[in-house]
This record gives structure tokens, C-alpha cells and sequence, in this order.
């Protein structure tokens, strides 16, 4: 009887334990970094913005480490955007809970530090930075959208459009569904890109991405209207320049031909004075 009621307790908290919790799936492959094969860690890939050699470098700790025996560790000397990734199967309409242990070493304090969060969004988990000193659990809130049946979970450092450097360990991965997000949280849209707050480094408000494209295609109209405007103008100014040259043309052709008309006028008339004079002349020598 005894063995019963432990049975049955047991069960109902497992199953009604949690009224946030509709169940807890570890769909995240090799989460605590413990399987390791020709010194890469399975499952698991890398990703930087800049690839040059020496700039990032990814590795194994076994030596610092949350759990087990191993930790994954993402060392940035100059500044980048790098992270592990793993691509995991999800429920669509659906939310979810990202956490993972990270502990940080003079990672940049103006940019997005060590952090969990999904390929193709902006938003993050509570980003570390600095030296921790500890481990810290980073934790990103979010909800996939319909028909969604997957997404790549990163931990790095860094992010889209923001670079940085330092060290930082990460260990225990999980991803918890869940019937409903704690009230009070943020939760990150994971099926579509979204823009950082302007308030908040670690939260971000969602944009659509129909939304970016109209504003780049009304900005991209106003480039047009503006070139279209100056244009209009050069030629305008250009037709104006063109009719004046023409009337000066005119008025130049005009003032020529009075000036022949003038000229002719002056000779006649000199011609009639000398006429004149030759007529006197000869009437007084006729005398």
C-alpha cells in the first residue's frame, strides 16, 4: 500500500508538478558537451562572421566545466560574431525556454557579451559580459510560429550586427517546452527577424520582416523621386539656357541688320552729298 501511494505521488508530480511545464523535451543533442569525437564536439557545428584564421577560436575545456567533464568554449581575440549551433525539432504554436550555464572572461562590455539564442533573430538571451567569476544560467524565452518544425539554437558570443571579443565556456544546454511563458517575461519571436530596444541591450521588440521591406522600398522611392526631381531641374535649367542662347542669337541678327541697314543709309546718303557737290561744281565752272 505503501509502495502505492510512493508510486502514485510520484507520478502525479511528474505529470502535475508544474502548471508552467507541459512537458520537458531534451531535444538538444549532446547538451552537456560530453561527447567528443577526433577532438570536435558531436552535434554540434561553428559559425563566425570572420573566418580568418586566429581571429576565433573554438574549443574544448576539460578542466572548467558546469557539469560532467567537459565545457565548449568560444575565445574571440579580435572582435566577432561566433557561436556553436545545433538545428533541433520544435512544435509549431508553441513555447519554449532556452537555457545554458555560461561563464565569461574579458568579454567586451559595449557589445552583446556570451549569450543563448536562435539563428535568424535579433533577440537573446540575457547577453554576460566582462568576468563573471561564475557560472551564470542565460535564459531566452520564445515561441515558434505556425507550421514551424525546427530551428538552430546557438550559444556564442556576440551577434547580428554586433562584434565582440573575449571568452566564454558554456555547458548544460537544455529546451524546455512549456504550456505558457512566466508572466512578466519577454518572449522572443522565433520564426521571423526581429529589431533590438532601444531600452534594453538584452530585449529586443519585434519588427516584420514585411515591415523592413516596405521601408526599404518607400526609401528606396524617395531616392528615385529626389534623382528624378534634380534631373527634371538640370534640364529645365538646361532648356532655359538653350532659348535664352537662341534669343541672343536673334537679337544679335537683329541688331546686324540694323547695323547694315544703317551703314547703307550713311552711304547713300554720302553718295547723294558727293553727287551734290560734283553738280555745284561743275554749274560754277560752267560760269
Amino acid at each position: 500500500m505503501k509502495k502505492r501511494i510512493l508510486f502514485l505521488t510520484i507520478a502525479f508530480t511528474l505529470v502535475f508538478g508544474s502548471s508552467v511545464f507541459a512537458n520537458v523535451k531534451l531535444n538538444i543533442q549532446n547538451p552537456g558537451f560530453e561527447d567528443v569525437k577526433s577532438g570536435k564536439i558531436s552535434f554540434w557545428t561553428t559559425h563566425a562572421w570572420d573566418e580568418t584564421a586566429g581571429i576565433t577560436v573554438f574549443s574544448i575545456d576539460k578542466n572548467i566545466f558546469h557539469s560532467g567533464k567537459n565545457s565548449m568554449t568560444i575565445t574571440s581575440n579580435k572582435t566577432n560574431d561566433a557561436r556553436y549551433e545545433q538545428t533541433i525539432k520544435v512544435d509549431s504554436d508553441s513555447y519554449y525556454k532556452f537555457s545554458c550555464w555560461i561563464k565569461t572572461e574579458n568579454v567586451g562590455t559595449k557589445a552583446k557579451g556570451a549569450n543563448v539564442s536562435v539563428e535568424g533573430i535579433l533577440d537573446t538571451s540575457n547577453a554576460i559580459t566582462g568576468t563573471s567569476g561564475t557560472w551564470k544560467e542565460s535564459i531566452l524565452y520564445g515561441k515558434t510560429v505556425a507550421n514551424q518544425k525546427s530551428l538552430i539554437l546557438s550559444l556564442g558570443i556576440g551577434g547580428y550586427g554586433s562584434t565582440n571579443t573575449g571568452k566564454a565556456w558554456f555547458d548544460d544546454v537544455k529546451a524546455q517546452k512549456l504550456d505558457k511563458a512566466p508572466a512578466g517575461v519577454y518572449v522572443a519571436p522565433l520564426g521571423q527577424t526581429n529589431a533590438p530596444s532601444n531600452n534594453d541591450p538584452n530585449k529586443s521588440q519585434t519588427v516584420n520582416v514585411s515591415n523592413v521591406l516596405v521601408c526599404a522600398f518607400i526609401g528606396v522611392v524617395i531616392i528615385i523621386a529626389i534623382i528624378t526631381f534634380i534631373t527634371n531641374n538640370k534640364k529645365k535649367k538646361l532648356g532655359k539656357t538653350e532659348s535664352m542662347t537662341e534669343e541672343e542669337l536673334d537679337s544679335d541678327k537683329i541688331d546686324e541688320n540694323e547695323e547694315t541697314d544703317t551703314k547703307s543709309e550713311e552711304k547713300e546718303n554720302n553718295e547723294q552729298e558727293n553727287d551734290e557737290k560734283e553738280n555745284k561744281e561743275d554749274d560754277m565752272n560752267k560760269d
